[in-house]
């Protein structure tokens, strides 16, 4: 699978589908992913203990939000954390509730999970090589097969440094 990345400028944000639920914002809320099989959202959800600080076992929570049946919180299947939407988590030694995040489906960029308040985390990546905060990400597949083939990714997030909007398109291709 090769990758090909689209740099855009944001005066605006391409891809988000107008008719696609935005999920609530919480304190607790890392990022989310929507796909254009259906309005069904996979949310990750920073996991804390009772005295505001990263849950080392559990630092992040990823969980279906199921528009289709009133909005209903389901866990994500075997089959889902296994080859789809799963996550791993290391400690970064000698940094306090850090961690290195790496999503199943994008072993190749880095995540760093950091918290940054009781109660509060943030989920740093490049987008467009610039350091950002994610907040989301659109995947468009083609589903008419067995297996969803994908045909691009969209970042959405901000850029750490300005706090503005930024925005990233990888193009997949066969």
């Amino acid at each position: 699978m090769k990758l090909v990345i689209v740099t855009i400028l944001l005066f605006f944000i391409p891809g988000d589908p107008q008719d696609y639920p935005v999920p609530p914002k919480t304190s607790k809320q890392l990022f989310y992913i929507q796909r254009n099989h259906n309005a069904n959202t996979i949310m990750y959800d920073a996991h804390f203990l009772s005295d505001g600080n990263l849950d080392p076992n559990k630092p992040i929570d990823a969980y279906w939000l199921r528009y289709d049946e009133d909005s209903a919180r389901k866990e994500l299947s075997w089959i889902d954390k296994k080859y789809a939407y799963g996550i791993s988590t290391k400690k970064i030694e000698n940094r306090p509730n850090q961690y290195n995040v790496e999503l199943v489906a994008d072993e190749e960029r880095s995540f760093t999970l950091k918290k940054i308040a009781p109660h509060r985390a943030v989920l740093y990546t490049r987008i467009n090589n610039i350091p950002s905060a994610l907040d989301h990400l659109w995947i468009q597949a083609d589903n008419s097969g067995i297996w969803p083939e994908v045909k691009y990714v969209e970042l959405f997030g901000t850029d750490t440094t300005t706090n503005q909007p930024i925005y990233e398109k990888l193009i997949v291709n066969d």
